[in-house]
């Protein structure tokens, strides 16, 4: 899960909330309730530190749709570096060793027109090894660079 990722409660995890519907298990109901479209996942985590890691809970809550990505959480200060490490990250994500050589080039663009170039232009080739992993990865790269 992307720990700079924005999360925000879908209708169906509105509802639970405001009638128990689905009897979500505590630890469950917790986090959802503490979702607000705000806070990076990685403020969730730090939150709950002291029971654990709540990471698969949080995955959990978005595989049964109960909350979603609202957005990545963009870098403090339109900081680039740290732009680029989370396009590389969201490529690891998708695409897992098989997305080395892929994040290698991200990582070695100095500036952000530079990146916004090579994905632009690499597109065609990332679409098809991406596929539909891809949506995550082509909004984080939207949001981060425009």
């Amino acid at each position: 899960m992307n720990l700079n990722a924005v999360l925000s409660k879908t209708a169906k995890g509105a509802e639970e909330i405001e009638t128990r519907k689905h009897k979500l298990a505590q630890r469950l109901r917790t986090l959802l309730i503490v979702v607000n479209g705000k806070a990076p996942v990685s403020e969730l985590v730090a939150k709950f530190e002291s029971i654990g890691d709540v990471t698969p809970l949080l995955e959990q809550l978005v595989a049964d749709g109960f909350i979603a990505e609202a957005r990545a959480a963009a870098p403090a200060g339109g900081n680039f570096p740290a732009a680029r490490a989370q396009l590389a990250r969201a490529m690891l994500d998708a695409l897992g060793p098989d997305g080395d050589s892929i994040t290698e080039k991200i990582e070695a663009c100095q500036s952000a027109q530079e990146l916004k170039n090579y994905i632009d232009t690499k597109r065609a080739i990332l679409e098809a090894a991406l596929g539909r992993r891809g949506d995550k990865f082509w909004k984080l790269a939207k949001d981060l660079l425009g």
